[in-house]
């Protein structure tokens, strides 16, 4: 009797963690984060378990672009601060910041003063998002990985433009009535 009691009580305990243990799972993750610098492009890769999408936005001072997951935590083993010797980018810091509006922040050290240019590609399939950091004005010299050709792009929202240089250039348009 005893045994049978015992039974019960352990299938019990386990049906009733099993909701609190899928949920769990289910919640957005950053896998992992890797940067690649070759070239004129710094490429910064993460690697979601879901497709929840970063807010950014820059700061100038001192120069940084910054990346919100909301509602994303980071995978047990991700590092949280990788140095990076590319052309803009001199390291990549992460943490998780608790709360209401509970996130992940991702903050992207800029390395320059020239203006740089952003351009972010997700891939549905592998919940893949790659950020290509470039020179204002160019395009990637360095075309994506095979594996990320067949991505979906995003819209052209998510195209970035940041003047990281002190004094930013501005150009009054043409006086049409002028001679």
């Amino acid at each position: 009797m005893k045994r049978h009691t015992f039974l019960f009580c352990a299938l019990l305990a386990v049906s009733l963690c099993t909701p609190f243990l899928t949920v769990a799972s289910a919640s957005p993750l950053i896998e992992k984060i890797n940067f690649d610098a070759s070239g004129d492009v710094d490429l910064i890769t993460f690697k979601l378990n879901s497709s929840n999408l970063p807010q950014t936005f820059a700061l100038k001072a001192p120069p940084r672009v910054v990346f919100d997951f909301p509602g994303t935590a980071l995978a047990k083993g991700v590092k949280t601060n990788i140095p990076a010797a590319g052309k803009f980018i001199k390291g990549v810091r992460s943490a998780e910041h608790q709360g209401d509006k509970a996130k992940t922040r991702v903050v992207l050290d800029v390395a320059t003063d020239e203006a740089i240019d952003f351009k972010q590609d997700f891939n549905a399939e592998t919940n893949t998002l790659v950020i290509s950091i470039f020179a204002l004005g160019s395009k990637p010299a360095r075309p994506l990985p095979p594996r990320l050709l067949r991505n979906r792009r995003l819209p052209s929202l998510f195209w970035g433009r940041l003047r990281m240089q002190a004094k930013p250039h501005h150009r009054s348009p043409p006086n049409p009535r002028s001679p």
